[in-house]
């Protein structure tokens, strides 16, 4: 599989990306019509060799830029709050089941539909129902079992908020299994990603080491990442790495890591051949 790179099927992303933004920040949304001119002159100079998700951190870092904060701190509480009250039911779920590491890791895909660059809304409690019979449609469980008996450690790439609380369970069956783990969170404020904020309202940094990747980009840019960050990436004998963005992002960078996510646009579903809306556990 080659690189991903921007699809002609983008470009109404990109737009739409800005303008949820926009809406997201409220009052914050006077004077579109200057941003909107640096948008647009933003995807006309991007690099469409790239990942897409390079040319939507552009567009966020001028967002936040032209609004003077972030737009998604209140979004970002909330999918947290509503998370949070879920988790007894979330360990319930994985307790109960005949295979707990699996429906962990089920859960944890599910928590993905928490993207605010992608809907508008996301109803946390109906991810959680459709979670409890849902399998990845790409599902390669197996050879993530297989590495994960090999590896004493896991480098765990967090995603959204909201999401983080989903990914809290399956960390807790890592741990229970002895393996060291260490969460990573987004350098600074993109989107409803998680920042070291949302990992300590969600107690994540009571389970494990938690550490920034050193950038507020979409998904995780290798050319901006903290050098901190990059050893843990090298050193890691596993990575899982939730989300599109970073699987748009990561994918080819090396071997031995397993993405977890929902197929969120018609051109990575296109890619992996599966309907959009699907579960990947895709391992490489």
């Amino acid at each position: 599989m080659n690189d991903i790179r921007v699809d002609l099927r983008c470009f109404p992303c990109f737009i739409r990306q800005v303008v949820l933004s926009l809406e997201a920040a409220g009052d914050g949304k006077q004077g579109w019509h200057d941003l909107m001119r640096d948008v647009l002159e933003i995807i006309q100079r991007a690099d469409y060799d790239l990942s897409p998700a390079h040319t939507t951190t552009t567009l966020h870092r001028r967002v936040r830029e032209f609004i003077g904060y972030d737009p998604y701190t209140r979004k970002k509480r909330v999918s947290n709050e509503k998370a949070m009250r879920l988790l007894p039911m979330m360990r319930r779920i994985v307790r109960e089941d005949l295979a707990p590491l699996y429906r962990a890791v089920v859960l944890s895909i599910a928590g993905n539909s928490i993207d605010f660059g992608i809907f508008s809304d996301v109803d946390i409690t109906e991810e959680l129902e459709r979670a409890r019979e849902e399998r990845p449609v790409i599902d390669e469980y197996e050879r993530f079992s297989d590495l994960l008996r090999k590896s004493p450690s896991v480098l765990y790439l967090l995603d959204n908020a909201g999401e983080i609380v989903f990914d809290r369970i399956l960390i807790e069956e890592l741990i229970a299994r002895g393996k060291d783990v260490t969460a990573v969170v987004r350098g600074g404020p993109v989107l409803n990603d998680v920042t070291m904020e949302d990992a300590v309202y969600t107690g994540i940094d009571g389970l494990c080491m938690v550490i920034g990747n050193g950038s507020d980009g979409v998904g995780t840019p290798l050319g901006e990442c903290s050098e901190e960050f990059l050893s843990a990436f090298r050193d890691a004998p596993l990575v899982i790495s939730k989300g599109q963005a970073n699987f748009e992002t990561l994918y080819g960078s090396r071997e031995g890591i397993v993405y977890l996510f929902r197929a969120k646009c018609d051109v990575v579903a296109d890619l992996l051949g599966i309907g959009k809306g699907s579960m990947v556990l895709k391992v490489r």
